[in-house]
């Protein structure tokens, strides 16, 4: 059981759902509307205890929901008075059940029917980092999250996760979940997605998400001409309404290259360029700087990217000034 949530008439409401098995594929149904407020089916007697109202656990019981006291405790925690909340988080932490054990074939052919896309997500959620896909691949305990569960279910699982995404990671997330680096050359697209040509690479990621909507492993009923599935929009807006992090992956990588190798020298301390100095890494006045927009900015420095990129041939040191120089542009803009 899980917490879905819709709108209607521009307003949430809230819904208890359940995945269950049909044919060799996971669905989900209806099991309780919520409204907008959940909160309103928490009674409080007094003091610190609680209980649901009978409507909700009478309701889930006899569609055959079992624990239903304890899932809903779970599920509708954050919407506990917040000293009682408190009290219940650190109760639930002091008697928290183990879980069951796979070995490891019984895992491995558990998790064969994860998708990709999910095992990517997933990964970047957990570490923060990418891995070569034989890696993902491959059967992994923190992945069992995902079994017994519908489309519907895992999406909001995902869901709950990005929600502690930094705005300036969004768009890496979406760009590395998709591993859209696969669809240009060179290893500079895996870390440096800034320099790539941002038209080619829209056109990559709405070429990516149509597959995924149509792909029958991924959505249970694709629908050929139809509107997007709603577990795919929100990708969309990551994408066009965010941007990618003003400082780039590759910059840190190469930071870290260049400091590992200064022999009894250490690094001096990162001073950024004035706006004037700026303005002179990248060959233009204070005023054509005045004149030009952010993604104007974006595209001169892509352009000197790939000419001081050192897998062009480039001086590392000089590239990490290009880089600091860009933060700066933006930085008004």
């Amino acid at each position: 059981m899980y917490l879905a949530m819709t709108h209607c008439n521009g307003k949430r409401r809230y819904l208890l759902r359940e995945s269950y098995a049909e044919a060799g594929r996971m669905r989900f149904r209806d099991l309780f509307d919520l409204g907008e407020n959940p909160a309103a089916y928490i009674v409080y007697p007094g003091g610190n205890s609680f209980y649901f109202h009978e409507l909700l656990t009478e309701a889930l019981f006899v569609q055959g929901v079992t624990g239903v006291d304890r899932k809903l405790e779970k599920i509708l925690l954050p919407f506990l008075q917040p000293d009682i909340r408190r009290i219940v988080t650190q109760m639930t932490r002091l008697s928290r059940r183990r879980r069951v054990a796979f070995n490891g074939r019984a895992m491995a052919q558990a998790q064969a029917g994860l998708h990709l896309f999910d095992r990517r997500r997933f990964w970047l959620l957990r570490f923060g980092r990418m891995d070569r896909t034989e890696v993902l691949m491959r059967s992994h305990r923190f992945l069992n999250a995902l079994l017994d569960k519908s489309r519907d279910e895992i999406e909001y699982y995902f869901q709950d996760m990005e929600a502690r995404l930094r705005t300036r990671e969004k768009k890496g997330y979406v760009y590395q979940s998709l591993d859209l680096a696969r669809r240009f050359p060179g290893e500079t697209a895996r870390l440096f997605p800034l320099g790539l040509d941002q038209d080619q690479l829209d056109q990559a990621f709405i070429e990516d998400i149509c597959r995924l909507a149509g792909d029958p492993d991924f959505i249970d009923f694709p629908e050929p001409g139809g509107p997007l599935s709603p577990y795919l929009v929100r990708y969309v807006v990551m994408w066009f309404d965010y941007e990618f992090g003003e400082r780039p992956p590759q910059a840190r990588i190469m930071e870290e290259f260049v400091r590992g190798r200064r022999a009894f020298r250490p690094p001096p301390p990162p001073i950024g360029p004035d706006l004037a100095g700026a303005c002179r890494v990248f060959a233009i006045s204070i005023q054509e700087w005045r004149d030009l927009n952010r993604n104007q900015i974006g595209a001169l420095y892509r352009r000197l990217a790939l000419t001081r990129h050192p897998d062009q041939g480039g001086d590392p040191e000089t590239f990490m000034e290009l880089n600091s120089a860009y933060e700066r542009l933006i930085q008004d803009k």
